[in-house]
């Protein structure tokens, strides 16, 4: 493991911590250092959790410019698990914002590079996304399709995400 991703590593544990300016300062001084080396797949993934911090401090025009900013890289690098789980991330921050299609849209670009790579977890984080924004936007039918999809991995893999699923599904 290299500097930079310890350093991202510990802003992970500290936005956890709810520490959020001192997750941003490690997530930044991950990417200084991951610029310096050139690892870029470090430097796409700080980029990514700096829009998560962002996102958690209610600062989603920033967390949208940072996530956009490492779903470019991810692009240019080819890295289909990063782009994969940069929409789900740019898909949340779009439905904080209550730009519901936006969202959807992104989510639904998630779930289409999840199955390329058959990534199971992200087909139903992004199947959970897109149940989110369906149900905003009043399409209840297909938000119940959606999570009662997502919730059949979740569920079988004792993830967390299953019992916030089967809370939605209730509330539909």
């Amino acid at each position: 493991m290299t500097e930079a991703n310890a350093t991202n590593s510990i802003g992970v544990v500290k936005l956890r911590l709810r520490l959020p300016e001192e997750a941003l300062r490690r997530h930044r001084e991950a990417v200084r250092i991951a610029q310096q080396i050139g690892d870029r797949s470090t430097l796409i993934v700080a980029l990514r959790n700096i829009g998560n911090v962002y996102r958690e401090l209610e600062r989603h025009d920033e967390a949208t410019e940072s996530h956009k900013e490492a779903l470019a890289l991810s692009r240019e690098t080819h890295s289909k698990a990063l782009e994969t789980e940069i929409l789900d991330e740019l898909g949340r921050t779009q439905y904080r914002l209550g730009r519901f299609q936006e969202a959807y849209a992104n989510h639904q670009l998630a779930l289409a590079a999840g199955r390329q790579i058959g990534n199971a977890y992200q087909i139903a984080q992004a199947q959970s996304g897109m149940a989110a924004a369906a149900g905003a936007l009043r399409r209840t039918d297909e938000a119940r399709r959606l999570w009662t999809e997502s919730l059949e991995y979740f569920a079988v893999h004792g993830r967390s995400e299953a019992d916030e699923i089967r809370r939605c599904l209730a509330a539909l």
